[in-house]
C-alpha cells in the first residue's frame, strides 16, 4: 500500500474561469490538477498561466506521440509553463522517449517535471487491443510498455488501476504510477472500462489518482473531495 497517494483533479473543460474557480475551491484538499487537450486546445499557454496563479501543481496531459524531433520541440515550448508532470505515449518508441527526456534535461531549469509514459488508454478493453493486432493481453502489454519506459529514463507511467500491482512489482517503489479510471461507484464507468475505487487503487500501490467526474459532476465537489481525501488517510 502507498501511504502517500496524491489526488489530482481531472479538469476536462474549455472554461478557464471554471477551472480556476473549482481548483481554488479545492486548493487545500487536492494535490494537483490535470488539464488535457480540451483545455489546452481552447486556451493554450495563457490558460495554463492563469491556472498557475492558483499555485497548485499542474499535470499537463497532452500525451505527445510524434516523431522524436517534433516531440523534443513541443516539450521545449512548454518550459515556461512550469508543469509538475508531462506525459508522452510509450508507443512512440525508444527514440521518441529519449528525445523527450533530452528536451526536459536541456530546456527546463530548476525543478524539472516528471516525465510519464502513457501505456494503454483506460477506455480500451481486450477486444480493442486484439483488433489492433497486439500480441499480448492488456496486463502483459502494459507491463512491457512500463519496462520500456523505465529503461528509457521515464519517471513513471499512466496505467489503469487493474495493472498497478504488476507494474509496481516489475518497476520498483521509486517508479511513479499515475492512475486514471477512478470511480466511486463501480456501476458508473462512463467511457472508462478498467476502473477501481480510490482506496482499491491506493492499496495496489498507485502514487497519484486522477479523479475527474466523481468530483466535477458532484453537487458538492468540495465535500466529495474531502471524503475521498479522508478515505486515503
Amino acid at each position: 500500500m502507498n501511504n502517500t497517494t496524491k489526488i489530482y483533479l481531472g479538469l476536462d473543460t474549455t472554461s478557464v474561469e471554471y477551472a480556476y474557480n473549482l481548483s481554488n475551491s479545492l486548493k487545500n484538499i487536492i494535490d494537483g490538477i490535470k488539464i488535457g487537450k480540451e483545455f489546452f486546445s481552447s486556451n493554450g499557454p495563457d490558460g495554463v498561466k492563469k491556472l498557475n496563479e492558483t499555485e497548485i501543481p499542474i499535470f499537463l496531459d497532452l500525451k505527445f506521440h510524434d516523431i522524436p524531433n517534433t516531440v523534443y520541440k513541443a516539450i521545449k515550448s512548454l518550459a515556461g509553463l512550469k508543469p509538475k508532470i508531462l506525459n508522452i505515449h510509450v508507443l512512440g518508441g525508444e527514440k521518441m522517449l529519449k528525445a523527450a527526456r533530452e528536451s526536459i534535461n536541456e530546456n527546463f531549469d530548476g525543478d524539472k517535471p516528471l516525465l510519464i509514459g502513457v501505456t494503454l488508454l483506460t477506455s480500451l478493453n481486450e477486444n480493442d487491443i486484439a483488433l489492433m493486432g497486439f500480441k499480448y493481453n492488456i496486463v502483459e502489454t502494459v507491463l512491457k510498455l512500463s519496462q520500456i519506459a523505465k529503461e528509457n529514463e521515464l519517471d513513471g507511467v499512466v496505467c489503469s488501476p487493474l495493472e498497478i500491482t504488476k507494474v509496481r512489482e516489475e518497476c520498483g517503489k521509486n517508479f511513479t504510477i499515475i492512475t486514471p479510471g477512478i470511480r466511486l461507484d463501480s456501476s458508473q464507468n462512463d467511457d472508462q472500462t478498467r476502473t477501481l475505487s480510490p482506496v482499491e487503487a491506493k492499496e495496489r500501490g498507485s502514487d497519484i489518482l486522477v479523479i475527474g467526474r466523481p468530483i466535477t459532476t458532484a453537487q458538492d465537489p468540495v465535500e466529495i473531495a474531502k471524503n475521498i481525501k479522508n478515505c486515503l488517510i
